[in-house]
Parts: C-alpha cells; structure tokens; sequence
C-alpha cells in the first residue's frame, strides 16, 4: 500500500491485531480498493454533479429502495435521511480493520468519514450525529 496510509485494526480471537495488511480479496470487488479520502470526495463531486453519467443514469441511481431504517438504496448510491429532514448521497464500505462512509448533499457538501472500529462497537447514534453536524 503507497504510504503514508492510515492502519487497520480488528478483533481476532479476544484480541485487537494489525489487520493493514489483510488481503482485500477476502472481500472480492467490495475490497478491492485503495484510496484516498481526497480522491473520494473528487468521485462524489463528479458523480453528483452529472459530470460522470448522463442526468438520466444519474436519476436512476438516485431512485432508492428501502434498506433499512434510514436508509434507501438505489443503483450503487446509498441515501442516508438525515435527522433534520435532509438527505445524503453516496456509499459506505468496509473491511476489517477499516470502515469508510463517502457521502454529499445536494447542496455540493461533502463529507469523507474514514473509521477504524477495531473493537466492533461503534455506537449506533455515531454517525447520524456526525452527519447532522456536517450537514444540517
């Protein structure tokens, strides 16, 4: 991995271990992917802003279906319903030792959230308080 990079860490058996290293083709294609938080938020200004695909292809993939509370999914974007009424646009992604959320409102904000959950445990409310800050 081109440095400087940030590190990965997972439980395993009880304990926390350095998983940077991991292969990411454990998770085929949804691990496949080096980047970086600037390059992301790049992607999303150019994808949102119909610089990447047509205003047609751009519409189908905003056209969600429910995937849980909060959240709709559409033709490789995730819609995240912010508690202010708003919503945002992108797609998460993870594996161990690294959790990532890139995310932009329709107002051109974006935000690139790039974790490391080692302990599993992220508290549920974490990331609607983070999107509420930035984006409401």
């Amino acid at each position: 991995m081109p440095r400087p990079h940030a590190r990965g860490y997972a439980m395993h058996n009880g304990k926390i271990v350095d998983a940077t290293r991991i292969n990411p083709s454990l998770e085929y294609g949804a691990g496949e992917m080096i980047s970086t938080t600037a390059d992301l938020t790049r992607f999303f200004q150019a994808l949102m802003s119909g610089e990447l695909t047509s205003a047609s292809a751009l519409k189908q993939m905003r056209t969600m279906r429910q995937a849980g509370e909060g959240m709709g999914y559409g033709l490789g974007l995730q819609e995240f319903e912010l508690t202010c009424g708003k919503s945002v646009y992108g797609h998460s992604g993870g594996i161990f030792g690294y959790l990532t959320y890139a995310l932009r409102s329709d107002d051109g904000r974006t935000v690139v959230i790039s974790a490391n959950p080692y302990t599993g445990q992220v508290p549920a409310d974490a990331l609607p308080k983070a999107l509420a800050t930035v984006f409401c």
